[in-house]
């Protein structure tokens, strides 16, 4: 017998007996395979949700670090792409810019919240910071700012960065009614986080999608706190150092201070409730800074109406490039 024909033979017999041949599988192991294949099912189209949702860009956002003298601050020395399409940097001094070399008398502070920092929705070009800067190119503009931030935080934030501060030879402060008020605190991720999530199809449902739901229970269930909303009044012992650090820093640097009073849209629209607070705001501001600094009233500007928000309080990008031409306007710098 040839050795091909003896191999032939020895495989079929092998498949060919009982002993080792596999078995069937029974009508018990199909019924239990089931389940298993539904579970399978489920794991894999969450792992591919889980690419689809963080290839969007979703959580590649500013990152921010939280303490409790200062409540909170972004991160030094980050950037991303919100979205894949909305840029942000942040340098190695917490400002919303790139790296931190002053100019050399001619730098400008601009302080605020997310009415300066503008917040992920938006790309940094079109945040204020950027738009004054191209009305004075001869000028660098460094935008200090956090989402929700009051006076509080950026007396804080002045403290820890004195060479930031001595370096500023104009101060631009953007205040609205809610920011002559002590620090705003640290309150969740979902606001200020510190840490990248680890999914992001759980952060995307957790920022985004429980929001809406919440909003459509009745009134008496909305348990979630508006976001961004931490601090809305005013507060005399934070106005006492605020007004004494521009004091301070006008007599003795001759720093030049221009306060903006930002109104709300609600101001803007004549909600009575609205603009008795924005007024009684815009006063205690002017009487805080008294000689040392100049005060205007962004809802004076005839150029300012309701189109420029895209929410109830944040500015649009059209918002942005008219409040930075007053601005530039009232600088009236070469």
């Amino acid at each position: 017998m040839s050795e091909r024909y003896r191999k032939y033979h020895v495989t079929r017999s092998v498949i060919e007996n009982d002993s080792y041949a596999a078995p069937l599988p029974s009508i018990s192991n199909m019924k239990l395979s089931r389940p298993l294949l539904a579970v399978s099912i489920i794991v894999i189209s969450a792992i591919g949700l889980e690419f689809g949702v963080r290839s969007t860009g979703i959580i590649d956002f500013p990152l921010y670090d939280a303490d409790e003298e200062i409540g909170y601050v972004l991160k030094p020395s980050q950037s991303g792409r919100f979205l894949n399409k909305n840029s942000w940097t942040v340098n190695a001094e917490s400002i919303n810019a790139g790296p931190w070399k002053p100019n050399g008398k001619k730098d400008i502070l601009l302080v605020g919240d997310s009415l300066v920092w503008g917040g992920n929705p938006m790309d940094q070009s079109e945040r204020l910071g950027p738009q004054l800067e191209k009305l004075i190119p001869n000028w660098r503009v460094w935008p200090i700012a956090a989402g929700s931030w009051s006076a509080g935080n950026q007396l804080v934030y002045f403290s820890r960065h004195p060479d930031v501060l001595v370096q500023g030879d104009i101060i631009v402060w953007v205040l609205n009614d809610g920011d002559l008020a002590e620090k705003s605190e640290w309150t969740r991720e979902s606001t200020h986080p510190r840490t990248r999530p680890t999914s992001a199809l759980a952060y995307a449902f957790e920022k985004y999608v429980k929001p809406r739901l919440t909003q459509m229970l009745p009134a008496e269930k909305q348990t979630e706190p508006v976001e961004g909303v931490i601090n809305q009044f005013l507060d005399d012992e934070t106005i006492d150092r605020f007004s004494k650090f521009v004091e301070n820093e006008a007599t003795s640097r001759g720093v030049r201070f221009l306060f903006i009073a930002y109104p709300g849209k609600g101001v803007v629209e004549g909600n009575q409730t609205d603009v008795e607070t924005y007024a009684h705001f815009v006063k205690r501001l002017r009487e805080s800074v008294g000689v040392n600094g100049q005060v205007f009233d962004l809802k004076t500007s005839t150029s300012w109406n309701a189109d420029l928000y895209r929410d109830g309080i944040h500015p649009n990008a059209e918002g942005n490039r008219i409040m930075a031409a007053e601005i530039a306007k009232l600088l009236n710098l070469q």
